[in-house]
C-alpha cells in the first residue's frame, strides 16, 4: 500500500504530501443504474510507519466518463490532509505525535509450507514485484489473530 503511493508505478502517487507518508489501494467500480457509469475509490491511512489516520474517498463518475482512484480520488486526500496539515498551528497535538515518524517497512512473512512441516521465513519482495510464490493468506492471519 506503500508503493501505490510513494513507488514510482503506483496509481495513487497523486495523494502523496510532503508533511506524511501515506498508504493507500486505488480502484474502480462500475454498475448499470446508469449507462456506462463508474465509480472511483481511494483508501488508506497515515502516516504509513505509525497510522493515526484512516480514510476513504468514493468519487461517482457522471454516465460515460472515465475515472480511476489515482485519477479522482486520490487527489481529494492530497487536498485534505495538505489543508489539514498546512492550517493546523506548529504545536498542534496531531502535528507533534507525527514528529519523527519512521518511514514504513516491507517486513518478512512467515509462510506455511503446507505439509505439516515448520513455518518457513520469506524475504519481503519489493513493491511491483510480480510473485511466483504460492498465495497464501496463513502469514497475515497467523500475525493479525495468532492462529491460521
Amino acid at each position: 500500500m506503500v508503493a501505490v503511493v510513494n513507488g514510482g508505478g503506483g496509481t495513487g502517487r497523486s495523494a502523496g504530501i510532503k508533511h506524511a507518508e501515506i498508504a493507500g489501494k486505488t480502484g474502480t467500480a462500475q454498475w448499470k443504474i446508469a449507462k456506462d457509469q463508474n465509480l472511483a475509490w481511494f483508501t488508506g491511512f497515515l502516516p504509513a510507519g505509525k497510522p493515526m489516520f484512516a480514510f476513504a474517498v468514493v468519487y461517482e463518475g457522471e454516465p460515460g466518463e472515465t475515472v480511476s482512484g489515482g485519477q479522482k480520488a486520490a487527489p481529494i486526500v492530497r487536498e485534505v490532509f495538505t489543508n489539514i496539515f498546512e492550517k493546523a498551528p506548529a504545536d498542534d497535538p496531531m502535528l507533534l505525535a507525527m514528529k519523527d515518524v519512521p518511514k514504513a517497512e516491507v517486513v518478512e512473512e512467515e509462510v506455511q509450507d503446507g505439509d505439516g512441516g515448520e513455518d518457513r521465513v520469506v524475504p519481503a519482495r519489493p513493491a511491483l514485484q510480480p510473485s511466483t510464490d504460492k498465495k497464501t493468506l496463513g502469514g497475515f492471519f497467523k500475525r493479525l489473530f495468532g492462529r491460521d
